[in-house]
């Protein structure tokens, strides 16, 4: 994962999400404004603050190392904190885990060669997803927040986290 990490990287990282990071870290602004004030492309990055945030100082150091693949760092920690999580949440199935998630051919692709951010969030949502089955409702909640705050996409799992808390917790707990 590594090599291909290092070796791939797609247009849309190249140019659209990069250099819209970057204009945060060069101009000290707010980008989305910039962008919309300037007739960018504004799907350039659909993505929400906490993203950006996590983003720039890999973007920073990527640039300042005429590195561009460190900007994709996060994508290789989110993808291996899926893959401590999963084992975590099935002891008993670390065979699998390693087979059906961490050597994935499309969560290869998707991650490492077309470069897709939306691992982060999804990262985020594990980790709640995680601190709700150990009963840590609080963390669990911040976590999915954080994960909100990367990308909208993560509220289709409410629902989901809504039902197993009415069914483990109180109807008070899930509300």
């Amino acid at each position: 994962k590594i090599i291909f990490l290092i070796l791939f990287t797609s247009e849309y990282s190249l140019n659209l999400f990069q250099p819209f990071v970057l204009t945060f870290i060069s101009r000290d602004i707010n980008p989305w404004q910039y962008y919309y004030e300037n007739n960018l492309d504004l799907n350039a990055f659909p993505y929400h603050s906490l993203m950006l945030f996590i983003l720039y100082p890999f973007a920073k150091l990527a640039s300042f190392l005429s590195m561009p693949f460190i900007f994709k760092i996060p994508l290789l920690i989110a993808d291996i904190s899926i893959f401590f999580i999963l084992k975590k949440l099935f002891p008993n199935k670390e065979k699998n885990i390693f087979i059906f998630y961490f050597t994935n051919p499309i969560i290869i692709y998707a991650i490492y060669i077309h470069s897709q951010l939306d691992i982060i969030p999804t990262a985020l949502l594990m980790h709640s997803i995680y601190l709700l089955t150990k009963k840590n409702i609080i963390y669990s909640a911040i976590s999915l927040g954080l994960a909100l705050a990367t990308k909208t996409h993560v509220l289709v799992a409410l629902p989901l986290i809504f039902f197993y808390l009415i069914k483990v917790e109180k109807i008070k707990t899930a509300i």
